[in-house]
């Protein structure tokens, strides 16, 4: 049986050596092959990102799908950009808390949900046969795709991540951000900032091979030094693609994760209120409104709080389990 050239978290390696644009090339067509032709594209800041997109696309194009680039953004925001605009599947470059020189390719279906194991099986397979090497089966004329940009991709995602917050404001909070040169550098200080808080942002510009060095979720330090330096009430650190490896600091310098840094957010600025002396002022009550929506949302996606079992299966969704799941099941192209 060949091997699996998926990982836990997609295809991953040393760009241009383990993952190469001829892989790249052959997953791009597999993608349109297997989820449909309408694929939504976003990638982090690493320099060879677009390489990678150029390969990935290419490939898309080949098989007569239609690639729509959102450019560099967070690994959310493709789920959600699939989901939004009714696409048949989502794919992001990025290889997470990794070093530069490392890059990934994941896929999505068409609901945002990654690819059971068995599917992704059946992908690599393919990606690996006699088939995706060869040439002659492929469209040509009017019969081959072509790129889409996509418009405001990063603001489309933000108004969402605002929007599910009921209203939430976040007056008076001070909040200290590392983007790590990652991919939340143009979406999470705008997202705080329109939320109401006064946010202190480092590692914001990228070059490319600056992703994750010495910053971000894996390397703390420079955001301790944010904190003491700016007086925050807390503070936030990204991995590269700016998914599940959040991290943050509250004012004892405990760290921790995720949604629980929604948490310290609200007690935050449950204690401005306090501090200001304004019994039912915004500020008091954008903590209680904090908790509340914090509370829902951890209990949806399994965070542990107050004895509450994490019942998770890594970043997947719990119905996404080996064996278990069907192609219709995700919204994937075929049945």
């Amino acid at each position: 049986m060949p091997q699996n050239i998926f990982g836990t978290d997609g295809v991953r390696g040393v760009a241009n050596a383990d993952l190469s644009c001829d892989l790249a090339f052959r997953l791009g067509r597999a993608a349109t092959k297997f989820l449909g032709p309408d694929i939504c594209i976003g990638r982090d800041t690493r320099l060879s990102g677009t390489m990678l997109e150029s390969a990935l696309t290419a490939g898309i194009m080949a098989e007569g799908g239609r690639p729509h680039c959102c450019g560099v953004i967070p690994t959310p925001a493709v789920a959600l950009l699939t989901v939004q605009n009714e696409l048949d599947g989502g794919i992001v470059i990025s290889a997470s808390h990794n070093p530069p020189e490392f890059n990934g390719i994941k896929f999505f279906s068409r609901k945002g949900m990654k690819l059971p194991d068995a599917v992704e099986e059946e992908i690599s397979a393919w990606v690996m046969s006699e088939e995706a090497m060869a040439a002659d089966t492929l469209p040509t004329g009017a019969g081959v795709g072509h790129i889409i940009k996509m418009k405001d991709a990063r603001k489309a995602y933000v108004d969402h991540a605002i929007s599910t917050l009921d209203g939430l404001k976040l007056d008076g909070l001070v909040v200290a951000v590392d983007c790590g040169h990652g991919a939340s550098c143009q979406t999470t200080p705008a997202a705080l900032q329109r939320l109401g808080a006064t946010v202190h942002a480092i590692n914001t510009d990228y070059c490319g091979t600056d992703i994750n060095v010495e910053c971000g979720s894996t390397h703390l330090e420079p955001l301790r030094e944010l904190v003491l330096r700016t007086h925050a009430d807390i503070g936030l650190a990204h991995d590269g693609d700016a998914d599940r490896g959040f991290r943050g600091f509250n004012k004892d310098f405990r760290i921790v994760a995720q949604l629980q840094a929604v948490f310290l957010i609200e007690r935050a600025a449950e204690n401005r209120g306090k501090d200001a002396q304004q019994p039912g002022a915004h500020r008091g009550h954008a903590g209680r409104h904090g908790r509340r929506i914090g509370r829902r949302h951890a209990l949806q996606r399994g965070v542990p709080l107050h004895g509450i079992e994490n019942r998770g299966q890594g970043d997947r969704l719990q119905r996404v389990r080996a064996g278990s799941a069907q192609w219709q099941d995700l919204g994937l192209g075929r049945a």
